[in-house]
């Protein structure tokens, strides 16, 4: 659209195609530029700040291609065959079924995504009329036409009746291309070495410690450079068949394989970068994705059996290993909720009531994960419980992950030779059933376990509630889990000796 604006992993980049002359001087057909934001509005005013550089380079670029003297090898104008009339009106008519798509394709996700998407589709209103007028630089300058059919379809878009398009167009959705005059086709890329380096700079950007050095062990480990983007996607499905045929699980496989993915699509050129999921790969489908039976729960009588042998598995300074795996199976917290946090997160708070409250305040970090944020209730009798669990300092999520690698060492070893050996968030899948033999909905039980509430404008109302829904939803599972108490299976130092 009008303010090539794309976005990646949530957040938005200014693209744009350079015009075929300055693409022959330069080497690179597309210009790409992280905008560092989510936000649509503000990325959309960004784009118009690139745009204007964007315009003055191409500007630069062709006026010195202008002043230069023409090569001898070059034909000159005569003899350069023209389109006549005919190959033009094709060439525009070829265009119009896709520009009907992607406009309404834009106008549709805009009205779904943004509240602020009248103004949004203002802007493109006002640059497409912009074109229509001649109003435009030559080189990036629709045809009147192109323009007029793309109004039609925002305005036939907006009031609900969308235009037809041809279903058999070959290319009918190229989001950013809709405004740029039609391109000759672009030689083949080869991505090499600096090219994967100058791309890694702009994905990692906004991204976690983890996260990048996983995108970039893999991409060094499976692609061969250099290769074109074929070559790419073969080596990735490769890489995928050969290890599931070795036994590793397919959301592990498409962790790793989607992390090279998204990284190949920051390539200039290679932003529809993608492996087919065929074959042997179909496994992979919905492999990134939430689903009940993707983890089995943890049964009660393991439970009971782990807690009992695990303080025979844990070091000198065990009882805090101990306290923390207690906490998970009280609560159905995600382990970072408890391995990253400090004393700080236990505090007393004042109800509406103006009575004091203690609190667990638990969630995970980082922008994409504010529904994560939540006050969990901690009757006076787990007090002791949750100090020695939070006992240790704060840390980032890279410690938070050694921490959650060794309390998993010791959840195994105290599990000894069982039939199945679960991990700690097995005990998270327990606590939701737990849950829900206890007579509560899911939608009580989701906020508890830090998913996003129903209502988006209800949930900022309030906060210094007495979170007795909540109480009640943690009493009632800690009695079903634990129907003789809990002196059996707490750390040596919180059981209070008999008189």
């Amino acid at each position: 659209m009008a303010d090539y604006l794309i976005r990646r992993n949530g957040r938005y980049s200014y693209r744009r195609r350079y015009p075929n002359e300055v693409a022959e001087v330069s080497g690179k057909t597309e210009f790409v530029k992280a905008l560092g934001t989510a936000d649509r509005t503000e990325a959309a005013r960004l784009a118009r700040q690139v745009s204007v550089k964007f315009d003055n380079e191409c500007e630069i670029a062709l006026r010195a291609l202008a002043e230069s003297p023409a090569e001898p090898s070059q034909p000159t104008d005569e003899e350069t065959p023209h389109p006549t009339n005919a190959d033009v009106a094709r060439s525009v008519l070829s265009r119009l079924p896709g520009i009907i798509r992607t406009v309404t394709e834009f106008v549709i996700a805009e009205q779904a995504q943004n509240k602020s998407w009248k103004h949004i589709v203002s802007l493109q209103r006002r640059a497409l009329e912009a074109h229509v007028a001649g109003e435009m630089p030559v080189s990036i300058a629709m045809h009147p036409l192109e323009a007029r059919t793309a109004l039609k379809a925002i305005d036939a878009a907006v009031r609900g009746e969308p235009m037809k398009f041809s279903t058999s167009h070959v290319e009918p959705a190229k989001p950013v291309p809709a405004t740029m005059p039609e391109a000759r086709p672009a030689q083949t890329q080869i991505l090499r070495q600096s090219d994967l380096e100058a791309a890694f700079a702009e994905y990692a950007h906004g991204k976690s410690h983890r996260r990048k050095m996983l995108a970039h062990r893999q991409a060094t480990r499976v692609l061969h450079l250099p290769c074109t983007n074929q070559q790419a996607a073969t080596a990735i499905s490769d890489w995928c068949k050969d290890a599931l045929s070795a036994g590793k699980k397919p959301s592990s496989v498409w962790t790793e394989a989607s992390a090279v993915i998204a990284l190949l699509k920051y390539v200039p050129g290679w932003h529809e970068f993608a492996v087919p999921k065929v074959g042997e790969l179909k496994q992979l489908r919905g492999a990134g994705a939430a689903r009940r039976d993707a983890r089995a729960p943890m049964p009660v009588p393991p439970l009971h059996r782990l807690l009992r042998s695990l303080p025979s598995h844990l070091p000198r300074d065990g009882e805090y290993w101990h306290a923390v795996v207690l906490v998970y199976a009280l609560y159905g917290l995600r382990p970072s909720e408890v391995l990253r946090c400090g004393a700080e997160s236990l505090q007393e708070r004042e109800t509406v009531f103006g009575d004091k409250q203690l609190i667990y305040r638990v969630g995970l970090h980082g922008a994409k994960n504010s529904s994560s944020e939540r006050d969990l209730p901690v009757p006076p009798e787990l007090r002791e419980l949750f100090q020695l669990a939070l006992s240790r300092k704060p840390c980032n999520s890279e410690t938070a992950k050694t921490r959650g690698d060794r309390t998993n060492d010791f959840v195994r070893k105290a599990q000894g030779q069982a039939a199945t050996v679960h991990s700690m968030y097995s005990v998270r899948h327990l606590f939701a059933d737990i849950a829900r033999a206890c007579g509560f909905s899911d939608a009580e039980i989701g906020p508890i376990m830090g998913h996003k509430a129903s209502s988006g404008i209800t949930s900022v109302y309030g906060g210094a509630g007495t979170l007795e829904g909540e109480s009640r939803l943690l009493r009632a599972v800690q009695t079903k889990l634990f129907p003789d108490g809990l002196a059996e299976f707490l750390p040596k130092s919180l059981v209070v000796p008999e008189t």
